[in-house]
């Protein structure tokens, strides 16, 4: 099956570190980063978010596209996950993008805000 083009991804992918791909421990801390912009994000950005865990998930992992990524649960809240058994490139990808998600809505209420 040929996957179509997701320029988002593959900027994130381009601009996240490979050589220790091998090393699968990601630091705590950083986890607990990653979780805390997930918290805060907008629906365009959860959507986003999800979006790029199934391509990878789908691209470089060869799953199945009716499995949830990761394993993955649907509560009432939504979808939860559990990013420490993520690949470590895809949780710098995740932050990667969550950190240039919030720039963008930063940049968009101050915007706002010299409008009114």
């Amino acid at each position: 099956m040929k996957i179509p083009p997701f320029p988002l991804f593959e900027n994130l992918y381009a601009n996240t570190d490979d050589s220790n791909k091998k090393t699968h421990h990601i630091d705590e801390n950083f986890l607990q980063e990653v979780c805390e912009k997930l918290k805060t994000i907008d629906d365009e950005g959860s959507e986003l978010v999800y979006a790029i865990i199934r391509y990878f998930q789908v691209y470089y992992d060869n799953k199945p596209s009716s499995h949830l990524p990761y394993g993955s649960k649907i509560t009432k809240q939504g979808l939860k996950l559990d990013i420490a058994v993520f690949p470590k490139r895809l949780v710098e990808m995740l932050h990667l993008f969550l950190v240039l998600h919030s720039s963008k809505i930063q940049a968009e209420k101050e915007r706002e805000m010299i409008h009114f």
